[in-house]
């Protein structure tokens, strides 16, 4: 599947965003994944679409500075 593939890019995205944030400190990727979970959307789905077909959202990658 390309989800996989697709999460790690946007988790590698991440990781750069929040590194270059803080030059010289330690990413964890307990950081990496709580930005992730922040940036999620879910309104980007149609009211009726249930919750087990759409899990937590639709993945985000970092903002460009």
């Amino acid at each position: 599947s390309m989800a996989c593939a697709s999460a790690a890019g946007v988790a590698a995205l991440w990781w750069e965003c929040l590194r270059s944030r803080s030059p010289g400190a330690n990413v964890t990727s307990r950081m990496v994944t709580d930005a992730m979970l922040k940036a999620v959307r879910s309104d980007v789905f149609a009211p009726d679409v249930a919750a087990a077909d759409r899990g937590a959202g639709l993945i985000q990658a970092p903002p460009t500075p």
